[in-house]
């Protein structure tokens, strides 16, 4: 596809740089990390910690284009108008005036890559006002943000990584890996309920006080698993879980890594249903934890293949943003 805009990606997740490798490569796009601000370890970790948004919790320290400078050194084969996207971690009053000075013609865009209410909890500088005056557009990765504040909608996209550049782990019949958020309850529950059931589980989960911990079975981590292990765990198992945080009801990269890597799927997203890989033998999808069963992880179906056609991939946001 022959684009007409040249695309500058700001994003924040330490898993973007795996899940946009689709577009990493191409001509017109440049991606920046959050946390890979420099090739000097030094600067690096100043350029960090000066635009990190516990560094500008109250303020927000002065002399940001200084650094802006030193990151922003764009260039493109071809000269064309920019596009640029921006996580809502990278926000900040003096980088949008920096783009609208430098880059006067620029589309701004802020993407959502979790809740608009985590997004605006977690960066004081941000709110519904500033982004309405600040923003050409918002578009939110959850249906339900998109609609009740009237922003466009895309889901996350996504990239494969081929299982043979991941490590090889031991086998197990159910994973999940996140974080405890508001889920940990349900998360102990189900974890009992499967090894109960002699099912082999692999649950790895952060975000977890050392008060709350318990000697369980579960690993409570202080991090997250880099991103090859995780997925190189949940392609050791037969079957990923998910639950979903409250108040979200997109397409997330449990759902996409299930279907992409053939692995069944315990899940309450309900966009699930709406996707041409929806067969109840591969999936379970929840509204009660109630339903949740070993049944289904143990049920010998064959071989899972959801035949996956590379809809996920990153390269339909980037056809979604040439268009709009």
């Amino acid at each position: 596809m022959s684009y007409n805009k040249n695309f500058l990606f700001l994003v924040s997740d330490y898993m973007s740089k795996y899940t946009m490798r689709d577009i990493s490569g191409k001509e017109n796009v440049k991606i920046i990390y959050k946390r890979a601000l420099s090739k000097n370890p030094i600067l690096n970790a100043f350029f960090c910690f000066y635009l990190s948004s516990g560094a500008n919790k109250k303020i927000s320290l002065p002399f940001k284009s200084i650094i802006y400078k030193q990151i922003f050194k764009l260039k493109f084969k071809e000269n064309k108008p920019l596009c640029i996207t921006l996580s809502s971690p990278w926000y900040d009053k003096q980088l949008i005036k920096y783009f609208r000075k430098h880059y006067p013609d620029c589309k701004l865009i802020i993407r959502f890559g979790d809740t608009v209410k985590t997004a605006l909890s977690n960066n004081p500088q941000l709110s519904l006002d500033i982004i309405k005056d600040d923003f050409d557009s918002a578009i939110a990765y959850n249906p339900d943000d998109a609609s009740d504040y009237n922003i466009l909608f895309h889901p996350v996209g996504y990239s494969a990584i081929p299982k043979e550049e991941l490590p090889t782990l031991p086998k197990s019949d159910v994973a999940f890996i996140g974080a405890a958020k508001d889920r940990l309850p349900l998360i102990r529950e189900l974890y009992h309920r499967f090894t109960n059931a002699g099912l082999k589980c692999d649950f790895y989960v952060t975000e977890v006080p050392e008060s709350k911990r318990l000697n369980d079975g579960i690993v409570y981590g202080d991090k997250n698993l880099s991103f090859p292990e995780y997925i190189a765990r949940e392609a050791a198992s037969d079957c990923l879980l998910e639950i979903l945080q409250k108040g979200s009801t997109g397409r997330t990269y449990r759902m996409m890594e299930a279907i992409i890597y053939n692995k069944k799927l315990i899940t309450n997203c309900p966009e699930i249903k709406d996707t041409p890989y929806y067969n109840k033998d591969y999936v379970l999808y929840f509204e009660d934890e109630g339903q949740i069963t070993a049944d289904f992880v143990n049920k010998d179906i064959g071989v899972v293949d959801y035949n996956y056609q590379n809809d996920f991939s990153p390269v339909k946001y980037l056809k979604f943003l040439n268009e709009i």
